[in-house]
């Protein structure tokens, strides 16, 4: 934590919390905003090369006659986050660019004050902030089936059933945050 006071010292701290949520990420004076949305963006986009780094080398350096009912399920649950990490980070990285944008040149895309809406960024950024729930529980739970099995000296059943759900986790991951995105699910002003 001893950069994270230091980085407010020097920027002026930013008040806005973890989700940048709107207005606060737009109306705060103090001056860090933009250089940690800034921050965010680059570490979103390590993220998003890190899950293409994973799916090339999950397609292009399996050992011969290692096909995909063959990997460990470790792999699985790795390429399905993998995917998530491609699927869902782009949102975010244009959403706080949009925070930025919004904030450097008074565009209302966000502000309701300035004509945007405040619904709106929520919906983007919990399109985002759902799966990436499953980005930090996936892998864990690709390390756990392949203890049980080390362990056990068994194969695990259902192998491919927990194969499938991974990926299946990973596809329908974004749909559970959108769901709320719905007029009817929003409550009357």
């Amino acid at each position: 934590m001893p950069s994270s006071r230091f980085s407010r010292s020097l920027l002026g701290g930013f008040d806005t919390g973890w989700t940048f949520y709107t207005p606060y990420s737009t109306k705060t004076e103090l001056g860090g905003v933009i250089p940690v949305i800034f921050g965010v963006f680059i570490l979103g986009f390590s993220s998003i090369f890190t899950g293409l780094n994973f799916i090339v080398t999950v397609h292009k350096m399996r050992p011969k006659g290692m096909t995909w009912f063959r990997m460990p399920l470790f792999l699985w649950a790795i390429y399905a986050t993998a995917l998530i990490q491609i699927l869902a980070t782009p949102v975010l990285a244009i959403t706080l660019m949009l925070v930025g944008i919004e904030r450097a040149f008074q565009i209302g895309i966000f502000d309701p004050a300035m004509g945007g809406d405040p619904v709106l960024f929520q919906h983007f950024f919990w399109f985002y902030s759902h799966p990436a729930v499953y980005i930090m529980i996936l892998p864990a739970m690709g390390i756990i089936s392949e203890l049980i099995t080390v362990h056990s000296h068994r194969h695990i059943f259902g192998y491919r059933f927990i194969a499938y759900s991974s990926v299946a986790i990973a596809i329908f991951s974004s749909s559970c945050g959108v769901t709320t995105c719905s007029p009817r699910a929003r409550a009357p002003c």
